[in-house]
């Protein structure tokens, strides 16, 4: 098992089940764990990130989606399919990137083709 806690700790490795994060939004430091098709977050529900990025379930989902390359199907931590390590990766590096930007949810648009 691994932690990663910014972009650049995970940019050109693939996280793997155990594997954790650790986001840091709003002077709060939120862990999560790496599943088979989301996170799962100590303590907290599992879209905080997106919450306290102001952003609504739906806005989560759309966000993932686009860094997944495919519709999400669902969760609080929008799911990719089963086992979809690299879409995982994708959605956390997208995660790490859009925090360094200020929670700026036009920014990440057309980001990950």
């Amino acid at each position: 098992m691994t932690t990663y806690s910014s972009w650049g700790e995970l940019n050109g490795e693939t996280l793997t089940l155990g594997d954790k994060v650790i986001f840091r939004v709003k002077g709060r430091e939120l862990r999560g764990q790496i599943h088979s098709y989301f996170i799962e977050f100590e303590e907290v529900i599992n879209n905080i990130v997106f919450l306290l990025c102001d952003m609504t379930d739906k806005q989560g989902q759309d966000f993932l989606s686009e860094a997944y390359g495919y519709e999400q199907t669902g969760g609080g931590w929008p799911q990719c399919r089963t086992n979809d390590y690299e879409a995982l990766t994708r959605g956390v590096l997208a995660t790490f990137k859009l925090l360094n930007q200020g929670y700026q949810t036009t920014n990440w648009r057309g980001e990950f083709q």
